[in-house]
């Protein structure tokens, strides 16, 4: 990669491992990437977080898109974090079932108690935030469906088995292409934060570049 940008023109591949439970949407930073990058390949894998982590660790992965809580103190000092913000939590819903919502009516973890719903599976770090969440309130959430398939997560929803909770950035994602509904949860409490995270050291140009459009990203507009 260094020859390349050397030579004018940056190639080489650039790995990306990403939560499937993010706020963020990767896809119009990855085609921004190939806009101005148009040599790079993209490998772009869907991990859960312990592996996310691990595989930067083990030089598996370049770019992770994560969560932070999970990072000890000599993690911390392995890795570089990028913070894409507080976590947050919306629910999906059919277009039919959201019209017969009262406005202004709040989604609370409280509300949604006696609501079949289809979640994350245990496995992932966003359903660890949810099920801390319900077991703060005291409550037990009616669980129909887990799965690791965000495809089948929304299709669950689609399918009438019940609503799901998921990060925001998905639920505005899938509202989109799937005529979905997405609702904002109301704000819980120590559920960590969005990064991208990369290692210290090994950093190839590749990863520069992406980073940098992470960061043009992050930049607030001027006037």
């Amino acid at each position: 990669q260094e020859l390349a940008l050397f030579h004018g023109e940056l190639s080489g591949t650039l790995r990306i491992g990403i939560v499937p439970q993010s706020n963020v949407d990767i896809m119009p930073l990855i085609a921004r990437c190939k806009q101005r990058y148009p040599d790079i390949v993209i490998r772009l894998s869907v991990l859960s977080n312990e592996a996310l982590l691990s595989q930067l660790e083990l030089h598996q992965c370049d770019i992770g898109l994560g969560f932070d809580e999970p990072l000890t103190g000599a993690a911390r000092q392995t890795f570089h974090l990028y913070p894409q913000g507080h976590n947050q939590m919306a629910v999906l819903m059919n277009r039919d079932e959201a019209d017969q919502r009262l406005p202004g009516d709040e989604l609370t973890l409280t509300a949604l108690q006696q609501r079949p719903l289809v979640l994350p599976s245990r496995t992932m770090q966003f359903r660890k935030y949810l099920d801390r969440a319900a077991e703060r309130a005291g409550i037990r959430l009616d669980v129909v469906l887990e799965t690791d398939s965000l495809f089948h997560l929304v299709s669950a929803v689609r399918h009438r088995l019940g609503w799901a909770i998921v990060s925001a950035g998905l639920a505005r994602s899938a509202s989109k292409l799937s005529d979905l509904v997405c609702l904002p949860l109301a704000p819980q409490r120590d559920i960590g934060h969005t990064a991208f995270i990369t290692r210290q050291h090994s950093v190839t140009p590749a990863m520069r570049a992406f980073l940098e459009l992470v960061r043009e990203a992050d930049a607030p507009l001027e006037k």
